[in-house]
């Protein structure tokens, strides 16, 4: 696989915002939020809530999926639709 210099730039610049958005929320939160940063209650409860979330938006996710489903046609027809739309 040849990679150009934009995909070299742009795979660069998500890993500087990746890190650098993990060193700047770990930076503020010991700066705010010491004593919630090293709580293991704080952890618990808040992993709980996260594993409720993401049970949420999975959920969201198959009904929206389930909507489309009925919604959109088949994968034939719709390239001729796309074909129009973007071509």
């Amino acid at each position: 696989m040849k990679t150009t210099p934009s995909v070299v730039i742009r795979i660069a610049l998500w890993l500087i915002l990746l890190f650098g958005g993990a060193a700047l929320a770990i930076y503020l939160d010991l700066r705010y939020f010491k004593e919630l940063l090293f709580s293991p209650l704080f952890h618990i409860i808040t992993f709980f809530m996260g594993i409720g979330i993401l049970k949420l938006a999975f959920n969201a996710a198959a009904k929206g999926g389930r909507e489309l489903a009925k919604k959109t046609p088949p994968y034939p027809k719709n390239l001729e639709c796309l074909k129009r739309l973007f071509l």
